[in-house]
């Protein structure tokens, strides 16, 4: 396929200027691609970087054709993963002076963005995250051009992005028929329904087994000949090695645990009968066919996914300390808690613990540590802080693996181990 010229490059990047304010959803690689998903205008779409040739290709896909790709995991993408999905896009721009170089900037306290370089001798994607940056190639320095050699794009021949989309596809065996979104909800639909049909057929066969109890037959039997020489259908469900009342009390119960399950099957098939009817009636209404159009929910922060509440001392965007407001809000932070976030205590003096949360290469400081410990002396004494200034205190400091709730204890104590000490002389 015939690479982009700087023109066509000029009309792509014009045309992603409407996403900017985007929300960047997902990113996909393999050794030769890099895709960015985007929620654009109520769905995915993506911006397609193709490294394969000696020409690069910067194109944009919907959500299904990305799909049929091959996907590996790639340092790249964790780090992006890492510092970008959630993040939106601030703003499109393209470096005339060096060439085919796309830039993306995103919303942040830091800076963050992506550099696409598009021609065959210095091709690349480079990830900026503050003053940490991942290449998807070995980077080869890039020239400067004078203003004056920059390319006149008035006469250069240039393909719709959506001509440029239908070669790259067609290369890739990819340009068949793509189902559209309607065509693939209702695929799903049909799809659901037969599972579901499937599972209610062996239910209701199910239930109609249950429904023959030959437990209680069995019990009313033994109870009315009194004697274990019981009739050929029941001889599986007597125990010559027990007495006649056992028999009969395992009858009985038996009949009534078969009752109790009975009655749940019903339950659970009427509301998958429910379920089947309501998707049916869906495609015949077309309402399943109908795109989904609202807008993806969004991420929930730490606090919110536990369900707790909690006072934080924020040091950076890769390192925040937490103390519950209650017991309960301590164990529940503590309990979803990353293997390798820190839990801390104050030595022999009553206090809630502090769980510092942390990205798994961020490195915590001594004097980081120190800085959370006044602060959780702060918090636990409150106005009787300032009688403490001056007073030491040992700060108890280890990973969270390490830390086990005691079972059943009331005031969230818990056992450690590997821990190590800090010394902090607490000052107001």
């Amino acid at each position: 396929m015939k690479g982009l010229n700087q023109a066509e490059l000029e009309q792509i990047c014009e045309e992603i200027q409407a996403w900017v304010g985007s929300q960047l959803q997902e990113v996909v690689a393999n050794d030769s691609h890099v895709a960015l998903g985007f929620y654009h205008d109520q769905e995915v779409r993506w911006m397609m970087f193709d490294f394969a040739t000696q020409s690069p290709v910067f194109l944009l896909l919907d959500d299904l054709q990305v799909r049929r790709l091959q996907k590996q995991t790639k340092p790249l993408t964790l780090f992006i993963r890492a510092h970008f999905e959630g993040r939106r896009l601030q703003a499109v721009a393209l470096a005339k002076d060096q060439g085919r170089v796309v830039n993306l900037s995103f919303h942040s306290d830091e800076s963050l963005s992506f550099e696409i370089i598009l021609f065959s001798f210095a091709k690349n994607f480079t990830a900026h995250a503050g003053h940490k940056k991942i290449h998807f190639f070995k980077p080869k320095e890039l020239v400067q051009r004078d203003s004056s050699a920059v390319a006149d794009t008035s006469s250069m021949s240039v393909r719709s992005f959506h001509s440029i989309q239908k070669e790259w596809l067609a290369e890739k065996g990819l340009g068949g028929e793509k189902k559209s979104q309607t065509t693939e909800k209702t695929d799903q639909t049909q799809k659901q329904i037969q599972k579901k049909t499937v599972a209610l057929e062996k239910m209701l066969s199910d239930i109609l087994q249950k429904s023959l109890n030959k437990w209680g037959e069995a019990g009313e039997w033994l109870k009315m000949h009194q004697t274990l020489k019981v009739a050929d259908e029941f001889k599986t469900l007597i125990d010559p090695e027990k007495t006649l009342s056992q028999n009969i009390e395992i009858c009985f119960q038996k009949a009534k645990d078969q009752e109790r399950k009975l009655a749940v099957a019903r339950e659970r098939a009427e509301v998958l009968k429910k379920e089947v009817d309501r998707l049916t009636k869906s495609l015949t209404d077309g309402s399943a066919a109908a795109p989904n159009l609202k807008s993806p929910p969004p991420k929930k922060n730490f606090l919110q996914r536990v369900g707790a509440q909690a006072r934080t001392l924020k040091l950076d965007d890769k390192l925040v300390a937490y103390i519950g407001k209650s017991a309960k809000d301590n164990l529940d932070i503590l309990r979803r808690a990353q293997p390798f976030d820190l839990w801390l205590h104050i030595r022999d003096t009553p206090s809630a613990h502090v769980i510092v949360r942390r990205t798994r290469e961020r490195q915590v400081t001594d004097l980081e540590l120190r800085k959370i410990g006044a602060w959780l002396i702060s918090e636990n004494f409150g106005k009787k802080a300032k009688d403490k200034s001056g007073e030491t205190f040992d700060l108890i400091v280890c990973e969270c693996r390490f830390v086990k709730p005691i079972k059943g204890d009331k005031l969230s104590r818990v056992n450690f181990q590997n821990d190590r000490t800090v010394r902090l002389k607490f000052e107001v």
